[in-house]
C-alpha cells in the first residue's frame, strides 16, 4: 500500500466539537458515527472536569466559611470569658475594699 493510496483513505478536515456533535441520524457513514461518538464522549468528559473543578471550589469556601464560623464562636466565647473574668476581678476587688473598710471602721471605733 502506498502512501499516496493511504492518504487517500483519510480525509483530513479541522471542525468544532459542537458541530460534531450536532450528529445526523440519517447519515450512515461509519466513520462518521464514529467520530460523533467520540465527540460525545469527550464531550462528557470536559463536563465531567468541569463539574468536579466546580465541586472542588464549592467545597473549598464550604470549609472556609464553616472554619471562619467556628473563629467566629471561638472568639466570642474567649470575649464572653475575658469580660466574666474582669468582672469576678472586680467583684472581688470591691469585696476587699469593702472588708478593708469595714477592719478601718472597727479600729476606729475600738481606737
Amino acid at each position: 500500500v502506498s502512501t499516496q493510496s493511504t492518504w487517500a483513505l483519510i480525509r483530513p478536515f479541522e471542525t468544532s466539537l459542537s458541530s460534531l456533535l450536532e450528529y445526523d441520524s440519517r447519515s450512515h457513514l461509519e466513520d462518521l458515527t464514529e467520530m460523533c461518538l467520540f465527540s460525545e464522549c469527550f464531550n462528557e468528559l470536559l463536563q465531567r472536569d468541569a463539574g468536579l473543578e466546580i465541586l472542588e471550589i464549592l467545597k473549598k469556601k464550604q470549609n472556609d466559611k464553616v472554619q471562619e464560623q467556628e473563629n467566629e464562636k471561638k472568639r466570642k466565647r474567649e470575649e464572653e470569658e475575658l469580660e466574666k473574668a474582669k468582672k469576678q476581678r472586680t467583684e472581688e476587688q470591691e469585696k476587699a475594699v469593702a472588708e478593708a473598710e469595714k477592719k478601718k471602721k472597727k479600729k476606729l471605733c475600738v481606737d
